[in-house]
């Protein structure tokens, strides 16, 4: 599975979009977890399902949660 950017999703209902540029995958990542508050959630977008990402959540959950 290819993740293509990494989305915030603020707690305002505001979004940042943090594309993966050159497949450096953890680069956008870090870039998404920099501007992260506690209360935003970070969403890894692949071509087929868009996947809520984060250690607070249930060990299930962090495996593979589609949204």
């Amino acid at each position: 599975m290819e993740i293509r950017e990494y989305v915030v999703l603020r707690f305002d209902g505001t979004k940042v979009r943090y594309p993966v540029r050159d497949g450096d995958v953890a680069q956008a990542r870090l870039r998404a977890a920099l501007t992260q508050r506690p209360e935003d959630y970070v969403v890894a977008v692949t071509e087929d399902a868009y996947i809520r990402v984060g250690s607070d959540l249930p060990a299930e959950t962090r495996v593979a949660t589609e949204i």
